[in-house]
């Protein structure tokens, strides 16, 4: 089923072509079962189409991509289309990035695009996948949380550890200096 799998997603899941399937005896006797026709142990070419309405006329009645799907363990991807998309789905991701960054107005800061490079090198938002969001999210709030505490944009350093000694004390219009 994996043969049958692999080739429908590389053929944007039409039922069209043939696969070469190698069959022992057992599968070979399916397979002539199921199709009516003698076929033989050994290498075999199967018409998807012919597959197809098989499946369609017998006891199962679907089509050959959801019983491929349905022995495979769930829906078929069509990776011609996928692989036409994930250009412009890297796109947006990496737009979303940048607005995030930007956002924690962290943009500024001098460390910023030579980090950004580090992660578009090692892949970690094309790797992210469907999480995609939810890294993007969640690494902006840490680098929000350490900006906090920790100088990471341009401002200055003396500035941010008065507003930090500031916020423990107090602020002086509240404790009355």
């Amino acid at each position: 089923m994996a043969v049958l799998a692999e080739a429908l997603g590389n053929n944007e899941l039409a039922i069209r072509g043939w696969v070469v399937v190698e069959l022992d005896y057992e599968a070979a006797e399916d397979v002539s079962g199921l199709l009516g026709r003698l076929i033989g142990p050994g290498r075999a070419r199967v018409s998807l189409t012919d597959l197809d309405a098989v499946l369609r006329s017998s006891v199962v009645a679907h089509g050959l991509v959801t019983v491929a799907g349905e022995m495979t363990g769930g829906p078929l991807t069509d990776r011609k289309s996928a692989s036409r998309t994930r250009p412009e789905q890297k796109l947006d991701d990496w737009t979303r990035w940048e607005a995030e960054i930007a956002d924690a107005e962290l943009d500024a800061a001098p460390w910023v695009s030579r980090w950004q490079e580090g992660v578009r090198r090692a892949g970690l938002i094309s790797r992210a996948g469907n999480d995609v969001d939810t890294v993007i999210r969640r690494t902006v709030a840490v680098l929000r949380a350490l900006s906090e505490t920790i100088p990471l944009g341009d401002r200055d350093a003396t500035a941010m550890a008065e507003a930090r000694r500031q916020g423990r004390e107090g602020h002086s219009l509240t404790s009355g200096r």
